[in-house]
């Protein structure tokens, strides 16, 4: 509990420790983050309107189904070899986008989604600062630093449940709860690109402000057991999510 304070008030003192010789560990930032992050989805299930969210569902289905017949007649197909490719879409897809816009498969895909896409976040950017460091910070240090700094973002999942509890659940989306975001603030319109959009919109409003306090963390964390400068450590810690983010914006 302790380290859970130093983390959010003073994380130069949390740091202080040398990783060779005390093992910080990353086990309970990990499940805490997770955890707190599932929970998002199962609330996300419990206020859902499974009828509303289908439909939305639904629809969604329709506009890719009509972006495919568009990309079936700039290559010539004649209406019926279209008409065909299109009902055979919608007769096995159909079903499946019904069952996935219901509350137990928003859970399980909640589960996973978290699961998978924190550990790939992490050990990516993981092996992106044991590049920059090389020979300064163990591997498994590394992954703790990470976990341990990213812990303001727990904040952003209760955040973001308050949001479903005042505003309701009105959409597919999550991230659409995101309230400490400022793409949601200056009402950032969705992107328009039609294979990336919903990827690219979910990255613009992840950029929030725990995530800001959790780079801020990681940059006086990298500071601290690499021996580098405040102004080195941000460029490196912030620079791929200024590389992401810049790309999110402009595509």
């Amino acid at each position: 509990m302790e380290k859970i304070k130093q983390i959010f008030i003073v994380p130069g003192k949390f740091f202080d420790v040398n990783p060779e010789e005390e093992d910080v560990g990353f086990v309970i930032p990990m499940l805490v983050q997770i955890v707190v992050a599932m929970l998002v989805f199962v609330l996300f299930a419990v206020l859902m309107d499974p009828d509303q969210i289908r439909q939305e569902a639904i629809a969604e289905f329709d506009a890719a189904l009509e972006m495919q017949a568009e990309m079936m007649r700039s290559q010539g197909l004649s209406d019926n070899v279209i008409d065909e490719n299109l009902e055979t879409s919608r007769r096995v897809g159909l079903p499946m986008v019904e069952q996935g816009a219901s509350p137990m498969m928003t859970i399980v895909y909640g589960v996973l989604s978290v699961v998978i896409g924190y550990w790939l976040v992490v050990l990516l950017y993981a092996t992106y600062l044991k590049l920059s460091a090389v020979g300064r910070v163990a591997f498994p240090d590394l992954l703790a630093l990470i976990w341990w700094a990213r812990m303001p973002l727990i904040v952003g999942s209760l955040v973001t449940m308050f949001g479903m509890l005042i505003i309701g659940v009105d959409t597919q989306d999550v991230t659409n709860y995101s309230i400490l975001s400022p793409a949601l603030w200056f009402g950032v319109e969705a992107s328009s690109n039609p294979i990336l959009g919903q990827m690219i919109d979910s990255i613009r409003f992840s950029l929030d402000l725990p995530l800001i306090w959790a780079l801020v963390i990681m940059t006086i964390g990298y500071s601290k057991w690499t021996d580098r400068d405040i102004p080195v450590s941000a460029v490196i810690v912030f620079a791929p999510y200024v590389v992401i983010y810049g790309l999110a914006y402009f595509l």
